[in-house]
């Protein structure tokens, strides 16, 4: 499978990509949360899985979706569907263990895209180049292989995936740091990290024009 897997409810009008439980409960206020009122979001802790937010009683209720090792998604205990948008469908007509059924679709505001986390793309890119580079694997293989370990392939990408971020910038001392955070626009937050002596990643760079009390643009 190439790509993400939020690529199968991107098309989804009530898919709001990577956003925070708190974020998806805002919305559904927004919405009324009347009971049945429902949004999708991509799960911040089961690769390739997906989170279901439900209204009811004035409360909003989370359920994981996750991806199994055949391709499909469910619920914990609950039914498999092929496709985000099956389950959904499927819950409208079963309550089948969520709160209530699903009623009604809160969707994106207009000119609002399904939010992307660049460490959560990252990471599922990585793992997958990961383990296809690790074990030689391609296809349904690839796919049940990275479903299988993925506690264990998630905890090893976490330890590296800042590595193949832009703004870092492995063993430079704090006076390269510094000269670095300078180049282009002065703007108050302009941050980098660094490799300490210890091993560890610091923000060396971070508020260095703040701190120092230099002119921002704006």
């Amino acid at each position: 499978m190439a790509g993400s897997t939020a690529d199968s409810a991107n098309h989804l009008p009530f898919f709001f990509g990577n956003i925070t439980r708190e974020e998806a409960e805002d919305y559904l206020v927004q919405g009324g949360m009347s009971d049945g009122l429902y949004l999708l979001r991509q799960s911040r802790n089961y690769l390739g899985g997906f989170a279901l937010s439900v209204a009811h009683g004035r409360k909003a209720h989370h359920y994981t979706i996750e991806r199994e090792m055949n391709g499909t998604y469910a619920i914990a205990g609950g039914r498999t569907h092929g496709s985000p948008a099956e389950l959904c469908h499927y819950h409208s007509q079963e309550s089948d263990g969520l709160v209530c059924l699903l009623k009604q679709p809160f969707h994106r505001p207009p000119g609002v895209q399904p939010k992307t986390g660049p460490f959560e793309d990252l990471k599922e890119s990585l793992i997958r180049e990961y383990v296809k580079q690790t074990w030689n694997l391609q296809g349904q293989a690839l796919e049940q292989a990275i479903i299988s370990q993925k506690p264990q392939l998630e905890k090893l990408i976490a330890t590296t995936a800042h590595e193949k971020m832009p703004w870092f910038h492995g063993k430079i001392s704090r006076v390269e740091s510094e000269q670095i955070v300078m180049i282009g626009s002065k703007t108050n937050g302009k941050f980098l990290t660094l490799r300490s002596k210890m091993g560890k990643s610091v923000n060396q760079g971070e508020c260095y024009l703040r701190e120092h009390h230099l002119p921002a643009v704006t």
